[in-house]
This record gives structure tokens, C-alpha cells and sequence, in this order.
């Protein structure tokens, strides 16, 4: 059996493997020690291969949080985080990691999963069925995503959805309908081929919407009629490009409390129009839309495991 290298990370609850390939049905070592170790409650998995199972983290039953980069992970079998009950957090970056239906079927404590950069298609029809205390989903740079009807079936309690440098094949009118409590949708720098905008319209909770810089198959704009965002009840708080903006009446906006501009990227011509419409402005970070950020939310993670 493969002995990984294993070393401790930012705490006494955190473990880092690298370079190690998972073999069915035989548990991770840590520390050539095969002993079950309940402390650690964050595991990164850094140039791993092999396939997973319900014995890969038999070992290390407590983990909270598993960022996985830059692995090859050839297969994953049913019941894989069967025995990590208190599993919350799962990054998947720059990984080959081939996920279906029954991935994530017993991991009904996640709160949080990222897609980011991974080198296979997402097929995300029924995902996320079981995942009922899901909080945020993000996906950065996936091809080929469809989101229909089905896609978020069963997130009754998803509050933040990012969807940011993706090729989608598609977005369709009810895309978005499973997503009952969302609060805020970020969408940036997307080939979107089909969209219909009644897929942000059924969002009765958005409170906070970012559509920013997001192009059609020919590399034009995004054709969508931003004003019939009007009709969202909830919505407090926009974020979409200067031209988006200074075509829209945002009078009618009912309950809108302020406009995000991205530091560096809005231009004076803006700030005074919304100035003179006594709209209130909320500066943020371009850091929001760095194209390759594979440390996003890792202040989460470190939050969590102390």
C-alpha cells in the first residue's frame, strides 16, 4: 500500500496529502499510521490519484471541510462520503473528478461546494438532490453547462449561487425554479449560447443581483431586457455594467437601497449620474472578478477548523 505524505497545514485540525493514490477499498493513511484520526476536520488533497469509496475516509470520520486540487481522480463510487457525517465544505479545483447523481447522495450536511476549473464537464441534473442544507454553489470555469428545470432540484435553502467564467450551453426559463430562498446570484464573465431571462424572474427572494460583463455565443453582449428585473420584489441591491445602467429607469426599482461599482472598472460619467438620482453607491473589490482565484473563501474554510 501507498504510505501519502501527509503533514499538518494551518491548525492542529488541518491535514494536507499529496502525491498519493487511492486505492478501492482501502483507507487513507496518515502519518503511516493506520489508525483512525477524529481530530482533523479539514483535509486537502493536492496531485492525487486513484479511485474513491466508502473506505477512502474511513480513517478521518470528523472532516468538515476537503479541497481537492489538482488530483486525477479516475473514479468515485456510490457511497464515497458516506461515513463523513459532518462533511460541510467541498472545493474541487483543477481536478479530473468524474461526478453523477449518486456523488453527493449522503452528504446532506454540505453547505458549501465548489466547481472551480475542473477538466471535466459538469452534468448537473439532480446533483444536488439530497443536499438540503446546501447554502452556496459555485462554479468557475466549467464547460458545457445545462441548467434546466432539474438542475437544482431539491436546494430548497440555497442562498448564494456564482456561476463565473462558464461556457453554458444553456439557461432556460425554469432554471432556476427549485431555487426558493436564493438571495444572491453572481454571474460574470459567462458565454451564455441560450438564455432566457425568466430564469432570473422566478427569483422571488434575490436580493442582491451581479450581471456583469456576460457575452452570447458570438462574443456580442448578452441581449437581456434588464429592466424587467423591475418585477423582482426583493431585490435591493444590482451590479451590471455602466451601459446597462445608464439605459435603465431605476425609479422603478421599488426597493432598491444601492448600486455595486467595481473598483477600477466604473468611470466618473457614472458615479455622477447616480449621484444625481440620489441612488446610493457600494464600492467593491475587483478581486470579485479575478478570473484564476483558487483561494476563494479560504478564510471560510480556516474560520471553520480554527
Amino acid at each position: 500500500m501507498e504510505i501519502s505524505n501527509t503533514y499538518c497545514g494551518a491548525s492542529s485540525l488541518h491535514v494536507i496529502c499529496e502525491k498519493y493514490k487511492f486505492e478501492p477499498k482501502k483507507p487513507l493513511i496518515l502519518f503511516k499510521d493506520d489508525k483512525i484520526f477524529d481530530n482533523f476536520k479539514w483535509l486537502d488533497i493536492i496531485n492525487c490519484s486513484g479511485s474513491l469509496d466508502d473506505k477512502t475516509f474511513a480513517n478521518i470520520p470528523n472532516l468538515e471541510v476537503i479541497n481537492i486540487r489538482n488530483c486525477n481522480i479516475e473514479q468515485i463510487f456510490d457511497k464515497t462520503f458516506l461515513t463523513l457525517k459532518c462533511l460541510r465544505s467541498l472545493d474541487i479545483y483543477k481536478s479530473n473528478f468524474p461526478i453523477n447523481a449518486k456523488t453527493f447522495e449522503h452528504s446532506t450536511e454540505l453547505e458549501t461546494i465548489r466547481f472551480l476549473e475542473n477538466k471535466r464537464p459538469i452534468s448537473n441534473i439532480k446533483l444536488f438532490e439530497t443536499l438540503n442544507k446546501l447554502n452556496q454553489l459555485f462554479f468557475c470555469k466549467a464547460s458545457d453547462l445545462i441548467i434546466a428545470e432539474e438542475s437544482f432540484l431539491g436546494l430548497n435553502n440555497l442562498h448564494y449561487l456564482y456561476i463565473q467564467n462558464c461556457s453554458v450551453e444553456v439557461i432556460n426559463a425554469k432554471a432556476f425554479v427549485n431555487l426558493k430562498s436564493l438571495k444572491y446570484l453572481f454571474m460574470t464573465k459567462n458565454i451564455i449560447k441560450q438564455f432566457s431571462v425568466e430564469a432570473i424572474l422566478a427569483l422571488k427572494s434575490l436580493n442582491n443581483l451581479v450581471l456583469y460583463d456576460n457575452q452570447s455565443e458570438e462574443s456580442k453582449p448578452l441581449e437581456i431586457n434588464y429592466q424587467e428585473f423591475e418585477n423582482l420584489p426583493q431585490l435591493q441591491t444590482l451590479c451590471f455594467q455602466d451601459v446597462v445602467l445608464k439605459n435603465l429607469d431605476l425609479t422603478k426599482f421599488t426597493n432598491l437601497k444601492n448600486i455595486q461599482l467595481v473598483i477600477g472598472q466604473s468611470n466618473n460619467e457614472i458615479v455622477d449620474y447616480l449621484n444625481e438620482k440620489n441612488i446610493d453607491i457600494e464600492w467593491i473589490s475587483d478581486s470579485n472578478f479575478v478570473e484564476d482565484n483558487e483561494d476563494i473563501n479560504l478564510k471560510q474554510n480556516i474560520q471553520i477548523c480554527g
